[in-house]
């Protein structure tokens, strides 16, 4: 496999347009396009500018080796998407086996190490300040991500989460800001849209069997 061949499958893998690549290293789409396709290629400064974009070592994208170091440079890591969430609204949750979901690539610096992590899509447009319909959530489980509720209302203020709750013996999900005040939290839509609900107090039972947070959006790929 060719150096341009090379940048190209990483770059794919990663689901990333020659525009964008473009940015990060520095240089023009077409500049990209004549690496891809082995008319020139890049300096070595360019190299390590793409290595960083790309999450690969300077070797692999130079030889092709994995060894760098003495050490196995990891492979683009993907993970599940689990399904989708309505943002705003409670949407029934699907049941899709991990083995049979589709994978997206997941950049390493999010993973987290022992934690059950997955990709939600997002439905409707509650959230759409963040993340605008069909984008990804990259979701951690909220007690692979916080210790507790104080650890989780101390570090997850204003992030977004995922939430659940038991209607009629289905569970539904939603995507909501977690909004802190104090010791009381509230779960917010963060919407263009004034349509939207307001809050939902957390731990609210008034909704059949009440309302918790599964999980912190810890990454995003936003579609525009």
């Amino acid at each position: 496999m060719s150096i341009g061949a090379r940048i190209k499958q990483a770059r794919k893998a990663l689901k990333m347009t020659q525009a964008k690549l473009a940015e990060e290293v520095g240089t023009s789409q077409s500049n990209v396009a004549m690496w891809e396709n082995d008319r020139h290629q890049p300096s070595r400064s360019q190299v390590q500018k793409l290595a960083k974009a790309l999450q690969q070592s300077v070797v692999w994208i130079e030889t092709g080796d994995a060894l760098n170091a003495g050490t196995i440079q990891p492979a683009v890591m993907t993970l599940p998407v689990l399904g989708e969430a309505q943002a705003g609204a409670w949407k029934e949750v699907a049941a899709i086996e991990e083995t049979e979901a589709e994978q997206m690539p997941v950049p390493v610096e999010h993973r987290i190490t022992g934690a059950r992590q997955y990709w939600i899509r997002v439905v409707g447009d509650s959230v759409d300040r963040f993340m605008p319909e069909g984008s990804l959530a990259l979701c951690t489980d909220v007690w692979d991500w916080a210790r507790d509720s104080e650890d989780l209302f101390r570090r997850g203020k204003d992030k977004l989460v995922l939430c659940q709750r038991e209607r009629h013996g289905l569970f539904e999900t939603t995507i909501k800001q977690l909004r802190v005040s104090g010791s009381s939290a509230e779960l917010w839509p963060a919407s263009h849209n004034p349509k939207h609900d307001g809050p939902i107090p957390l731990g609210d039972t008034s909704d059949v069997n009440g309302v918790s947070v599964v999980a912190v959006v810890t990454h995003a790929l936003v579609q525009f």
